[in-house]
């Protein structure tokens, strides 16, 4: 049997006497076997490189052992009912260095079936109650702080509590749509709907203060498509952003007053170029001059990787895979001059793996780094230093240039980090993992920092308990999470809850800093002006339609931004510019290449255990740019003398610095901090694509665009900074989002969609459930995944019988019955498999390709 795309590459697939495939050759000749037992349950998995998975089943046909690559297991028990009561894990060493007990995670359910609590490694437990519905009523955290769930005759939800006893009111028309909104900070928003169900207003008023409201209005075609959006405050324009389809639905164009977008495909729907036009280009107060028109164009391997990108400026990225379809090397072409040979292309990086295909090792130009991995996935050990000598880096070895080291607690906490620059800290934890201390050791140049919290998760203004202790939990609340006071800080805010003013310092004493910021009706920030000492700057910015930055402008000029997807991949501000290369699939900076032509510098990445740069080194691996943060992300730059940090030479004489009076090359444009971040200097904040950030405090200033799908608190980033990300802005990385961003399971099987040139992609930004977000609610992923494999197995028996259609309607269902299986309740699953679906949809993937 074999799947033809429309360019022409056949995947074959080989079956056993009983159907069941064992062989999948792609269309490079890679190949993956699948080894089956009697009850037609998949007991092994080989991937192209060699590299094997085995399963094992109890006598119900229930998974109870996974054993990877390198021989790592992980168990699963189960109660009389078939429910998961208990998963063990292989663990990390601890921070002393010894192999600790095996992490257990504990689940304990009701007689109908309903997850009652969850219990941590850590032995910190949630708790969850129903009512005789089922429905859940309350979950309380660890730290016995409690969200509350009410509801009408209907089953409908019509008001949450927070820990805080705020409330939150939802209404409903006779359709069970939800038409009204009134926030915990009292902002209310309105939702009215067409005939067919589709969107077509959103009102917006009131909120915690007195004030004006605004009105989007949605146009769509007769297949719910979205033509237009418009969007009017009680000031400034009308918003208008405009959206243009193909016939097969994928969109081609977008514009809006800022930016005019393009895109092209090939007939597998493989996005070949995109064009990138900002309507009017000037400075903060002077007139709009010309367009500037930008071209991306990609192309693609036979799996689908996309193997080049042909920036604007005629340069090439290449990206090389091994055939399991893992980067194994990046390079850039130069621009090839006509009459010319071809000139030779540059290795940006050269990666191993293991047979997890983690990366292990990393070419850095002179430098080379190393990369040890625990059993789950969790950074170890990083080790960079000089390649060529003959020698590899060890711990405390002389030709180390950066060493850094990591321990976790049995829950995934990191509890310390020692840095051969920065000495070692430590950090500690409330029982649900919210941040409490920061704690260097003597000698470290960091700072000391304790933390309090109200229920909600929003930070007081008092002093913790000592070295991180919990502490009284009476110090007060922020009620409707608009946080105004904080040490030196007030923030106001507007109706819609978007900060429009900070002060920081004291005015007497000459420090004041003011921040005034001016929202459109998109709640999109376009300008702010920031006073010290009597002097304000003006800062204006503009969006393209997808709401990414493409510009920012004030008295002396423009920087103007180039988009790859979500990853802001170039930046330019008169004659300097700079392009960004990232890791694979990642929102991870791995080098940037500053300047053109001749005159261009390369620098590498130094990053830590959740990818935000602390130096940068130069192609003699020397350390170009080097930053310490803070818990929430706020950055002191350190000194860099090109022969180390704060001036001191480090391991000088292992790469033959060159004296400090040797001329010294322009400073590093170095604009990122945590992923997706991107540092303003001129407000302090950082862009950080749907949203923008305040370190200091830890917290957007706006309210999060998707609501309930990121958090119940609209301004949260996260717990803690030492484990969980938010590259876009929207949701964090232990919840649900794409699989790029979160990881874990694909509710839609995304095996279904292999044959599709444009696989990565789809596979990248498919609706996914993270896995501590499955571990936190009793969901056991490899339930689900046997349980996939079981349906799709039937599936395949009935389209061969004729007695059903490979659908994406039948993948819904499998979605939906699966996740069932793995322990979520019928609303639960449904919720999840509407959102994959909407998600899928927006791919352009509307037909499996195949049955996995």
């Amino acid at each position: 049997m074999q799947a033809t795309d429309p360019l022409g590459r056949t995947t074959r697939y080989r079956h056993d006497a009983r159907g069941r495939t064992v062989e999948v050759i792609d269309a490079k000749g890679g190949s993956k076997r699948l080894t089956w037992d009697e009850a037609d349950r998949l007991v092994a998995y080989t991937d192209c490189s060699g590299q094997t998975t085995r399963f094992a089943y109890d006598a119900l046909g229930q998974p109870v052992l996974r054993t990877d690559a390198l021989g790592q297991q992980t168990r699963y028990e189960y109660n009389d009912a078939g429910q998961l009561i208990r998963v063990i894990e292989p663990s990390a060493p601890s921070a002393q260095g010894h192999q600790p007990a095996e992490s257990t995670h504990l689940y304990a359910w009701n007689g109908e079936g309903h997850l009652l609590a969850y219990t941590d490694p850590m032995g910190q437990s949630t708790r969850y109650t129903y009512d005789g519905m089922g429905r859940p009523l309350t979950r309380i955290d660890a730290a016995g702080r409690s969200l509350a769930y009410h509801y009408d005759r209907a089953g409908r939800l019509i008001a949450l509590d927070n820990e805080n006893h705020a409330r939150t009111h939802f209404r409903y028309d006779l359709r069970d749509q939800l038409t009204d909104e009134v926030g915990f900070d009292g902002r209310w928003q309105r939702y009215i709907y067409n005939a067919a169900g589709e969107l077509t207003h959103v009102i917006e008023a009131g909120g915690s203060d007195a004030g004006p409201g605004k009105v989007t209005c949605f146009e769509r075609d007769a297949l719910g498509r979205l033509l237009a959006k418009r969007a009017l405050g009680h000031t400034g324009p009308v918003e208008e952003t405009t959206y243009r389809y193909d016939a097969l639905g994928r969109l081609t164009q977008a514009g809006n007053a800022a930016s005019h977008l393009a895109f092209a495909y090939d007939p597998v729907g493989q996005l070949l170029s995109e064009t990138q036009t900002l309507q009017a280009l000037g400075n903060a107060t002077g007139p709009a001059r010309h367009k500037l028109q930008r071209s991306l164009s990609h192309g693609y391997d036979e799996l689908g990787n996309r193997t080049h990108t042909r920036m604007p400026d005629g340069r090439t990225l290449h990206w090389l895979f091994y055939g399991s379809g893992h980067l194994h090397q990046i390079n850039i072409e130069p621009v090839q001059v006509p009459g010319q040979p071809p000139a030779a292309h540059q290795v940006i990086a050269d990666i191993e793996r293991d047979a997890l295909h983690r990366e292990v090792r990393r070419s850095q130009g002179a430098l080379s780094s190393r990369y040890d991995w625990d059993p789950a996935g969790r950074l170890l050990r990083h080790r960079a230093a000089l390649q060529g000598s003959g020698h590899v880096a060890r711990p405390g070895s002389s030709n180390a240039t950066l060493e850094r080291g990591y321990a976790y607690d049995a829950a995934g906490q990191l509890i310390a980090r020692a840095d051969s620059l920065r000495g070692r800290q430590d950090f500690r934890y409330d029982p649900t993992g919210r941040i409490l201390a920061s704690l260097p050791a003597q000698g470290s140049p960091l700072a000391r920092e304790l933390f309090a919290f109200d229920p909600a998760g929003n930070l007081l203004d008092s002093m913790p308990g000592k070295d991180g202790q919990p502490v009284d939990t009476t110090l007060g609340v922020v009620g409707d999470n608009r946080l105004r006071f904080y040490q030196d800080l007030h923030f106001e805010y507007d109706v819609h809850g978007n900060v429009t003013k900070r002060t920081r310092g004291n005015q007497k004493a000459g420090t004041q800093e003011v921040l005034d910021l001016t929202w459109n009706a998109d709640h999109q920030l376009i300008e702010s002006n920031t006073t010290r000492h009597g002097v304000t700057q003006a800062t204006r910015y503009a969006y393209d339609p997808l709401g990414r930055r493409v510009s920012k402008s004030d008295a002396f000029g423009s920087t103007h931004y180039l988009w790859d997807g979500d990853l802001m991949v170039h930046s330019q501000r008169g004659a300097r510019q700079a392009l960004y290369i990232y890791e694979p699939g990642s929102f991870v900076p791995l080098a940037t290449i500053q300047g053109a032509g001749e005159e261009h510098s390369t620098y590498w990445y130094q990053c830590d255990q959740i990818g935000a740069p602390l130096e940068l080194t130069d192609e003699q691996g020397q350390v170009a740019w080097a930053a310490d943060y803070k818990v929430w992300g706020e950055a002191v730059m350190r000194s860099v003398l090109r022969t180390g940090t704060d001036d001191r030479p480090i391991s000088a004489r292992a790469w033959g610095s060159k004296p400090a009076a040797s001329p010294q090359p322009p400073p590093v444009e170095q604009p990122f901090r945590f992923q997706g971040q991107q540092f303003d200097e001129e407000t302090g904040l950082h862009y950080n694509r749907f949203r923008y950030y305040d370190p200091v405090v830890g917290k957007f200033i706006s309210q999060d665009p998707i609501r309930f799908l990121g958090d119940h608190n609209f301004y949260t980033f996260a717990p803690n900074t030492t484990e969980w990300i938010d590259p876009l802005g929207l949701v964090n990385s232990c919840a649900t989002g794409s699989y790029k961003t979160v990881g874990g399971h694909h509710v839609h099987a995304k095996a279904a969609w292999n044959d599709l040139s444009n696989y990565k992609q789809i596979m990248n930004d498919m609706f996914c459930l993270g896995n501590d977000w499955m571990k936190n609610n009793g969901i056991d992923h490899d339930k689900i995944t046997a349980c996939q494999r079981r349906e799709f197995d039937r599936l395949s028996c009935d389209c061969k019988s004729g007695k059903s259609k490979n659908t994406i309607s039948e993948h819904t269902k499998i979605a939906v019955e699966c996740l069932k299986e793995g322990g979520a309740d019928e609303k639960t699953a449904r919720s999840l498999a509407a959102q994959s679906l909407r998600k899928l949809r927006s791919l352009g993937a509307t037909t499996p390709s195949r049955i996995p």
